[in-house]
């Protein structure tokens, strides 16, 4: 939380598996929520509270660009979607950095925005877009990693965006919480009851009151 009007929101996926990406992703998520550090990346040093002292986040991301593409041979790579939900003018300014979603659902519509490549780690020079959602009262976000909608049936077939997406609008008249225990179910249900993970999952949903 920013202030009173502003929120971050981020979801990142490292590459691989081990100890090497747990350790990534822990020291991702330390420099995505530090706020007040000299080297805090969110926020411009001794700008005055409010939106215009926040870093936006296609600069947020080339930042991380620039300090993780160094080292190209180290075959360590991440997605990474981060926006500012900000409640004063109704938008949820993001960027996504080969990152799945996020899926946006207004009662009766909504739409799934797909990643904009690269990924972090991978082009020095890489340029990454920002956009920008009007929100409402009423609206409902979902970000998510690559897990959730690459999960398999029986028949190899995945989940995909589509399903996710229509679990999502099937319950979005629920309680934010129960609107994610339900998406969770479909996609138990899409692959069995053994529920077997290839990929590590993560679903966070926003309720916009």
């Amino acid at each position: 939380r920013f202030d009173a009007y502003r929120v971050g929101i981020y979801v990142l996926d490292v590459s691989g598996h081990g100890v090497a990406s747990a350790l990534l992703s822990v020291h991702l998520s330390r420099i995505l929520t530090r706020l007040d550090e000299k080297d805090a990346e969110l926020r411009k040093p001794g700008a005055a509270p409010g939106a215009a002292g926040l870093t936006p986040p296609s600069e947020v991301v080339a930042h991380l660009n620039a300090k993780f593409s160094d080292n190209p041979g180290s075959g360590q790579f991440f997605t990474l979607l981060y926006g500012i939900l900000d409640f004063e003018d109704k938008s949820f300014r993001y960027t996504s950095a080969g990152h799945p979603g996020p899926i946006i659902y207004s009662p009766g519509k909504g739409a799934i925005h797909k990643p904009t490549p690269p990924a972090i780690g991978f082009l020095a020079n890489a340029a990454f877009k920002e956009q920008t959602l009007t929100v409402e009262s009423g609206d409902r976000l979902y970000l998510y990693t690559d897990g959730l909608f690459e999960i398999e049936n029986d028949d190899g077939e995945q989940w995909g965006e589509e399903r996710l997406f229509a679990a999502a609008a099937t319950g979005a008249s629920l309680p934010i919480q129960a609107n994610l225990d339900a998406i969770l179910a479909a996609a138990r249900e899409w692959n069995g009851k053994d529920f077997s993970l290839p990929d590590d999952l993560s679903l966070l949903g926003v309720a916009i009151r």
